[in-house]
């Protein structure tokens, strides 16, 4: 099989994941997940950043002070392969 035909393959593949990734994440928009919160922020939009109990990366906004502890976020959008999300006030 010619590179290049191979190459295609290769990208057209990373193309399929990247976008069947972004539906994946777009079907929690709304969703209410806990969120164990990282000890670091996001540093491209230093929000917190978190992981979710499916292990979905989310970030929200926040204080340092929820670093590292568990919190309810509802997931309000899906941005360029990331959930944004806000902290649930109880």
């Amino acid at each position: 099989m010619p590179a290049d035909t191979i190459k295609r393959r290769c990208h057209r593949l990373g193309q399929l994941g990247h976008e069947k990734r972004r539906r994946f994440y777009r079907a929690f928009i709304g969703e209410h997940l806990e969120v164990v919160v990282e000890a670091h922020r996001d540093p491209e939009t230093d929000l917190l950043k978190g992981v979710s109990s499916n292990y979905l990366p989310i970030l929200f906004a926040g204080p340092d002070e929820m670093k590292n502890s568990v919190v309810e976020v509802r997931v309000v959008q899906e941005q360029n392969g990331r959930l944004i999300g806000v902290k649930v006030e109880k």
